[in-house]
């Protein structure tokens, strides 16, 4: 129950399943999508950390929504997110979606790229 005896509201629970991949067709974007598993949650939260940086917020979505396109990852730089829920209670904890090297492909599974056609060790 997303409420307690004495009407409290408790944090949500975490987003599942959650995945970062290069658009389809090339336009550079890239797709984060996770599983809603809460039913009190405000929004998520949707934060990136580009090459060995900082974790920074990169959007708010609001409640019940399980996509999100970023707009302008960073070329040639691993970008990475994770995502979490949210409501007046407090955050989940995070969930990570993985890393998309901007202008590329996934690489969450290794330390290979996409790039001229081809897959290559980084």
């Amino acid at each position: 129950s997303s409420v307690t005896e004495a009407g409290c509201v408790r944090a949500p629970s975490a987003p599942q399943n959650a995945t970062a991949t290069s658009e389809a067709g090339g336009t550079g974007r890239v797709e984060i999508s996770w599983g809603d598993t809460s039913g009190n949650e405000n929004g998520f939260r949707i934060e990136r950390r580009v090459g060995g940086g900082a974790w920074q917020l990169l959007a708010e979505v609001g409640a019940n929504t399980t996509r999100f396109l970023d707009p302008s990852p960073v070329a040639d730089q691993e970008n990475c997110y994770r995502v979490s829920a949210f409501n007046d209670a407090g955050s989940s904890s995070v969930t990570e979606a993985g890393c998309v090297r901007g202008g590329g492909e996934v690489s969450r599974w290794g330390g290979f790229r996409w790039g001229e056609g081809r897959w290559t060790a980084r």
